[in-house]
């Protein structure tokens, strides 16, 4: 549970810098984000990775401020008294504090199992296949769009050590690259590409794919 809590403040975090772009509100879209992946941090301290997309996002979409770089402390340290209250109201102490709070474990005893090794199996096949699509065709997209499809790549790259490094090995952990392998994948669903005969092939193609992932996720549940 703690990893689909960590995946959907990250996704949260993920739509705020990417709208970055749109030069509205820089400040408030800043803090959120930083917020969101704090609060990720709490969840999965791997997800604090994700404060370096945030700023490569601030270096990318915003005329650099000073300002905007010190919000995502402010970020931090409100979640940081948030949790440091809730843990003197509930347990009064601080004993969290000198807790270890992140681990690492690379035991992929789990993977062992037939259905999870073929849900890896997939999960790194599609990675590098949209990856690749994406990353051929990131020249092909307007400026506006190719910073934010960058940004996207990147996000996969930092879920994919995130997966490799936490301590959670259960199969779980490959739900943290699915979401921006989601994003990449939409995209290349929606693109209509080619002309002549060349669109119908592409139609089928992209449906038979869609059917294909469908199908393959009820098999998984049964494997």
């Amino acid at each position: 549970p703690r990893l689909i809590w960590a995946m959907l403040f990250l996704m949260l975090a993920t739509r705020r810098f990417l709208s970055l772009n749109s030069d509205i509100n820089i400040e408030k879209k800043i803090l959120d984000a930083s917020f969101y992946i704090a609060i990720a941090g709490l969840f999965f301290p791997l997800c604090w990775l994700f404060f370096g997309v945030l700023f490569l996002s601030i270096f990318l979409h915003t005329a650099v401020q000073v300002r905007y770089l010190i919000i995502p402390v402010i970020g931090v340290l409100v979640v940081f008294i948030l949790k440091t209250t809730y843990h003197f109201l509930v347990d009064d102490g601080f004993e969290w504090f000198f807790t270890p709070w992140f681990e690492m474990s690379f035991n992929f005893g789990a993977y062992n199992s037939l259905g999870i090794l073929i849900t890896a199996l997939l999960v790194a096949l599609f990675i590098l296949w949209m990856g690749n699509m994406r990353l051929i065709r990131i020249s092909a997209l307007p400026k506006k769009e190719r910073s934010s499809a960058w940004l996207i790549l990147i996000s996969l790259i930092f879920t994919m050590f995130m997966a490799v490094l936490g301590d959670v090995k259960t199969g779980a952990e490959l739900l943290l690259p699915v979401f921006p392998l989601a994003i990449i994948s939409a995209n290349y669903l929606e693109v209509n590409e080619g002309s002549g005969r060349a669109k119908p092939f592409d139609f089928w193609f992209k449906e038979l794919l869609m059917w294909f992932l469908l199908l393959i996720s009820v098999v998984l549940l049964f494997v």
